[in-house]
């Protein structure tokens, strides 16, 4: 299969060539389209009903949204013990509120919604100012660490969080199908690529550089009785098995 490969990639060597030249050109330039089109919530349809009451909320109403949930748990205290209510009052209060229009807890409604039946968690709403998700993306990652409280367990939940998930999640799908996809690549433009352009620049394609010349001389592996690449200059090709003085019996 590999050599009928070659020998079509051998023949139809300009059209090959020409034809991946093309294509990355169109592409390169087809690519940077998306950089406009894509980001957090393009899958959502715009004409859906949530996405324009969301529109009517964000307008004359105002955008009143919880964005972030964090979730305070112990199983060992109440939120009605000191040792539970205290430092998570204290963290709350210490978070920088720059990027936050609201907070609302137990502690700030007295309301047991925010207290799970058995008393043992309780949560924190937060809005954040921005009404872009990347930049409450942005604003979650800096004041994270600031609603930790220890001996707690503390979890993130929310649109917000959310999304910072998927945009993690997706980065590291992404750079895994890079590093499948790249040497596949590479092996189908040294099974294709490789050959046409060698038959197109013929001797010229074993030229180099006169110092990659030099570094090759005193370095370089060769087979036994080769010689080094002339500085500067194309290789003068082998002669071929047809030429070669026929070997005895």
């Amino acid at each position: 299969m590999f050599s009928a490969l070659g020998r079509f990639a051998v023949r139809r060597r300009r059209w090959i060539v020409t034809g991946a030249l093309v294509l990355v050109a169109v592409c390169g330039a087809w690519g940077t389209g998306v950089f406009g089109r894509l980001g957090g919530g393009a899958g959502f349809d715009d004409r859906s009903e949530s996405v324009h009451a969301d529109g009517l909320l964000a307008g004359p109403l105002g955008r009143y949204a919880t964005d972030l949930v964090v979730l305070y748990e112990s199983d060992t205290l109440t939120v009605d013990d000191a040792r539970f209510a205290g430092p998570v009052q204290q963290a709350v209060s210490a978070v920088p509120r720059a990027d936050i229009l609201r907070i609302d807890s137990f502690w700030s409604t007295h309301s047991d919604r925010f207290v799970s039946t058995d008393r043992h968690a309780t949560y924190v709403g937060v809005q954040l100012t921005s009404s872009d998700d990347q930049q409450r993306v942005k604003d979650f990652r800096k004041i994270k660490d600031d609603f930790r409280v220890e001996g707690l367990t503390v979890r993130f939940g929310g649109s917000t969080a959310m999304t910072d998930q998927v945009n993690r999640r997706t980065l590291l799908d992404l750079g895994l199908a890079e590093a499948l996809s790249v040497p596949l690549l590479l092996i189908l433009l040294v099974l294709v690529l490789e050959p046409a352009t060698m038959r197109l620049l013929g001797k010229w394609a074993w030229w180099s550089p006169a110092p990659l010349a030099r570094w090759w001389e005193r370095y370089g592996t060769r087979e036994r009785g080769g010689q080094p690449p002339s500085s500067g200059h194309p290789l003068t090709p082998a002669p071929s098995d047809s030429t070669a003085s026929p070997a005895r019996v």
